[in-house]
């Protein structure tokens, strides 16, 4: 027996008859298999990597030795140490062709096939090649049994699907698409919703930053994901992610791996100002991309103050104190010095707008007043507004003018209602704390009173996206119940996120309220009445 070959091709086989031409035995060394016996045959393919491609028909082109349209194929799952055992496989995918494969063309030395199209992954390829009609020892290839020759493998690259991707609009936008054998040399590309990625060009430029097609980011070395990030994505919507891996991806034609959808949170614009009537219930409808049901939340702040805890309002003024020095003057070398008291009045000017900073001030969100030249700082750490210079800022009994406990960590309160502590110079020989109610601050926010239910979230009148699926909504309800106080409101609007706070949870502060959606104006609506001019 000869055992298996592991490569095709032509051989002799040489003999030796017991032939012992060096003293050290019969037939242990080539130079005494000197004979020969016959010419040998080994049909079959070479081992082969091929590659393919997710979404395309896969044709595969098999070298080997003596092979012919007699041959057949199968793909099979990956095995690297027993590819083909001999058993039939199933079907890779349920768009891939099955059961054993014959070629559509073959000579020689190239047979070629045609698998369909493969999903993602590596599969063994698994043959038998019979022999030509003239040879003696023809083998049937017609059960799967005869398909043991391994032909190396075949490898589809690709994204997995199932995946959705989603963004804010207005805001950076970074993708990680999992998949098979990616590679920072992928590029992905942005089209309408409906296109068909191959066959339909990018979606209108500008709608992402810096342009709508993106190669992966240079740190993007794991090949199971890759990362592409956008500086901007300008417009709230529905898209389509096309994925190229070929070597070339200038055109459209060339994204042909789909991805999956991508929405881009936002907001449909409010065309006419909301009215709701003083002292009834109060609601409106919020319309947009990427809506959720389950986590969206929003709160109506006045109109002076602004969305996603821009502003804050602090009210009333700390009451002026006085501090006694003592000068000593007329002292030299004839008169005798004299002590004279000097009484100073000072005051500091709270009352104002606070307008939030986009820098930290030693982690600590601050606000600048916009009138008053003061700021206002929040402890994350602490929950305790800051108001004035600080003495130390680890130590909460030591800050600023005056300081109040805060309802929700690093974001403007809603409304405060503990009283705040302001440093009285005169309540004692050292000065000391005390509690000095006139002062109040109130956040980006209406405060209590002004409706039943503000913050609120989700309630009736759920349109649902199709397209996406629970819990995505295309347009939203939010009842904020009975609206007892007149004035003009921001609708702002809190798209399920959550942002560098302590509590770990969505839209729990002003700040994450980030999305404007109009005016609502509550008022008298008035109306029956008659005139008569003449």
């Amino acid at each position: 027996r000869l055992g298996n070959f592991s490569t095709a091709g032509e051989r002799y086989v040489c003999y030796c008859a017991s032939q012992d031409m060096n003293g050290d035995g019969s037939c242990n060394n080539e130079i005494e298999f000197y004979q020969d016996a016959v010419a040998l045959t080994v049909r079959g393919p070479d081992h082969e990597l091929l590659k393919c491609i997710k979404g395309l028909n896969c044709s595969i082109q098999v070298d080997g030795f003596q092979l012919s349209m007699d041959d057949k194929l199968q793909v099979c799952p990956y095995n690297a140490t027993h590819p083909c055992s001999g058993t039939l496989c199933d079907a890779p995918g349920p768009d891939a062709e099955s059961g054993l494969l014959s070629p559509f063309n073959a000579s020689a030395s190239v047979s070629s096939f045609f698998l369909g199209v493969v999903p993602v992954g590596t599969y063994s390829l698994c043959y038998c090649a019979p022999g030509r009609e003239e040879s003696t020892n023809k083998i049937s290839c017609d059960d799967a049994g005869a398909l043991t020759m391994p032909a190396g493998s075949v490898e589809v690259r690709g994204v997995y699907d199932g995946q959705i991707f989603s963004c804010i609009a207005g805001s950076a936008c970074s993708l990680s698409i999992f998949g098979y054998k990616l590679a920072t040399s992928d590029h992905v590309m942005i089209t309408p919703l409906e296109g068909v990625c191959g066959s339909s060009p990018a979606a209108e430029d500008g709608t992402f930053m810096p342009s709508n097609t993106l190669q992966a980011d240079a740190e993007s070395v794991a090949p199971e994901s890759q990362t592409f990030t956008f500086t901007n994505a300008t417009e709230a919507g529905r898209f389509r992610i096309c994925y190229c891996v070929s070597e070339s991806c200038s055109n459209y034609t060339d994204f042909v791996v789909d991805a999956g959808p991508i929405f881009v949170k936002g907001l449909v614009p409010r065309a006419i100002e909301q009215i709701c009537k003083l002292g009834e219930e109060c609601s409106f409808d919020i319309e947009g991309f990427g809506l959720n049901e389950v986590n969206d939340s929003a709160f109506l702040a006045p109109k002076s103050l602004g969305c996603g805890g821009s502003y804050v309002q602090v009210v009333g003024d700390r009451p002026p104190w006085s501090r006694t020095t003592v000068v000593v003057a007329g002292a030299n070398a004839t008169h005798n010095a004299t002590e004279i008291e000097v009484v100073e009045t000072y005051s500091e000017t709270l009352n104002g707008t606070y307008e939030r900073l986009a820098q930290l001030s030693e982690g600590r969100v601050q606000f600048a007043g916009v009138s008053n030249g003061q700021l206002l700082y929040y402890n994350t750490y602490w929950s305790r507004w800051l108001l004035g210079p600080r003495k130390d800022p680890d130590v909460p009994e030591e800050v600023g003018f005056a300081w109040v406990a805060g309802l929700v960590a690093n974001t403007p309160d809603r409304y405060t209602e503990l009283p705040w502590k302001i440093w009285d110079p005169d309540a004692s020989s050292e000065g000391a704390w005390i509690d000095w109610s006139p002062l109040t601050i109130l956040g980006a926010i209406a405060p209590d009173g002004t409706f039943g239910t503000n913050p609120t979230k989700t309630t009736t009148d759920k349109v649902r996206d199709e397209v996406l699926g629970f819990p995505y909504l295309m347009s939203e309800r939010f009842q904020v119940g009975s609206a007892d106080r007149m004035g003009a409101f921001h609708i702002c609007f809190c798209p399920s996120i959550d942002l560098n706070d302590l509590d770990q949870q969505t839209c729990s502060g002003e700040d994450e309220f980030i999305a404007s959606n109009g005016i609502l104006t509550v008022g008298v609506v008035r109306g029956g009445e008659r005139y008569h001019c003449s």
